[in-house]
């Protein structure tokens, strides 16, 4: 079984974004999923359910209650909307998983969550990539664009891309959640793929974890 670590915007901006898949979702005969931004790099192998275990509970140790996370989307001179792109694969293919995404700025907030998301997946406990700045700020994501993102879509066709405006520059995430992401495949994304686990980056103790916090377009 495969494995993949997200992270998820707060309910508001959920909801919006949700609308926006499901609308291009049924335009071109597309499958579905919830909003959200892939922290691990594609999918963690797991043979057993103690190994999916493993990993929310060292989720829950690195990250359970550690406040709320900026996903911020990239944007240029001409604004967010610009910079909806998708990635060819090198047979010369669009990117089922890359083909209608926009890029995620490289916060240091995101970037440490990343970097202890991994250390939990990987069952690792020296500290030392999280807090060296610049190991945590240049880690590589899934190729081949190789950079952090957030999809409105998967499919095969560049045309996905067309028109498409994301509703909101950025959001704020309250938790990660833990999916069974197999097969790995735009087919296996109805099919197979389902949610396993949720860790909670917000507690009701949390003063500062509101719905508020997204700049709707």
């Amino acid at each position: 079984m495969k494995v993949s670590v997200w992270l998820v915007p707060e309910t508001v901006s959920r909801n919006i974004l949700q609308k926006q898949i499901a609308d291009i979702a049924s335009k071109h005969n597309l499958p579905t999923f919830i909003p959200h931004v892939t922290l691990s790099i594609g999918g963690i192998d797991c043979t057993t359910d103690q190994d999916v275990t493993g990993i929310v509970s060292r989720l829950e140790e690195k990250l359970g209650g550690s406040g709320p996370v900026t996903v911020e989307f990239d944007s240029s001179s001409e604004g967010v909307s610009s910079v909806v792109r998708c990635f060819r694969g090198d047979d010369g293919n669009v990117k089922w998983n890359q083909s209608c995404m926009v890029a995620v700025n490289r916060r240091p907030d995101f970037m440490r969550v990343v970097a202890l998301t991994r250390m939990a997946v990987y069952d690792k406990d020296d500290h030392h990539d999280v807090d060296d700045s610049n190991n945590v700020m240049s880690m590589d994501f899934a190729r081949p664009f190789g950079e952090p993102h957030y999809s409105f879509a998967y499919g095969n066709d560049e045309s996905l891309c067309e028109e498409v405006v994301p509703p909101i520059s950025e959001f704020i995430a309250h938790e990660l959640q833990v999916w069974c992401t197999s097969p790995a495949t735009l087919a296996g994304v109805a099919s197979g793929w389902k949610h396993l686990s949720t860790i909670r980056l917000c507690t009701t103790s949390t003063s500062s974890c509101g719905d508020a916090g997204f700049d709707e377009r």
